[in-house]
């Protein structure tokens, strides 16, 4: 997935613009948002980020709810 690449390469901004077309494509994957969550975070966007995780917990708990937290 280009999204999860760039932010390895921490390429942060084209991470997040990768991201937020798979979730045009797709808004049911928790991976898009929960990738885009920490992505924001770590650009420091920490309402974006929140907004992002909520998100990806909705869809999957179990992998994105305890992220919310940290």
């Amino acid at each position: 997935q280009l999204g999860r690449s760039l932010r390895a390469a921490g390429k942060w901004g084209e991470a997040a613009e990768a991201l937020g077309e798979a979730i045009r494509l797709d808004d049911r994957s928790a991976e898009a948002h929960g990738l885009l969550g920490l992505t924001l975070r770590d650009m420091g966007n920490l309402p974006g980020a929140r907004e992002a995780l909520t998100k990806a917990a909705e869809r999957d708990r179990k992998e994105w709810g305890p992220r919310l937290a940290q």
